[in-house]
C-alpha cells in the first residue's frame, strides 16, 4: 500500500510537497519493488510538470506494531536521487498477524515531515478529507491521533 499526500503552493512556479507512505511489512515482499519504481515514476512526472514546479518529496515507511520500527520518516528532498536512495534502503520485512500501522504511517507523514505551511501555500478540501480519514482509521484501530 502507498498513500500520497500533497500540499501545493500558489505562486508562479507551483510549490508542491509530496509525501509517500509506504507499507514495508513482509506481506509487501512480492510487490515492494514495483511500488518503489512507481514512486520514482510519479516523482519524475510531477517534477517534469509545466510550469516546472518547485517540488519536494518525503517518504514515510511503516510496518506493524512490534516490528523493528512502526514508522520511519525520511525528510523532504528536491532531489529524485535522494528519493531513490531512500527507497533502496527500505525492504519488506516483519509483519505478521497484526494489522499494518497504516494510521500511524499517515500520522507520521502529516506530523513528522516538515511541510511548507507558509501563507503562500494554497489549501484545498483534500487536506480536510485526508485528516478525517486518518482520524477515522486511527479511532478504528484504537490509535491516539
Amino acid at each position: 500500500m502507498v498513500a500520497v499526500l500533497l500540499l501545493v503552493a500558489a505562486a508562479n512556479a507551483p510549490r508542491i510537497d509530496v509525501a509517500f507512505a509506504l507499507d514495508t511489512t513482509g506481506s509487501m515482499g512480492d510487490e515492494i519493488d514495483v511500488v518503489k519504481e512507481k514512486i520514482v515514476e510519479i516523482a519524475r512526472n510531477v517534477s517534469a510538470g509545466q510550469p516546472r514546479p518547485d517540488v519536494r518529496f518525503g517518504i514515510v515507511a511503516f510496518r506493524d506494531r512490534g516490528d523493528a520500527y512502526v514508522t520511519k520518516a525520511f525528510p523532504f528532498s528536491r532531489e529524485i536521487a535522494d528519493v531513490q536512495k531512500t527507497l533502496r534502503s527500505l525492504s519488506a520485512e516483519g509483519g505478521g498477524d497484526e494489522p499494518e500501522a497504516v494510521a500511524e504511517g499517515l500520522h507520521a507523514a502529516v506530523h513528522e515531515l516538515q511541510w511548507d505551511f507558509s501563507k503562500e501555500t494554497a489549501r484545498n478540501n483534500l487536506d480536510a478529507e485526508i485528516a478525517r480519514g486518518v482520524r477515522a482509521k486511527a479511532e478504528k484501530l484504537g490509535v491516539g491521533y
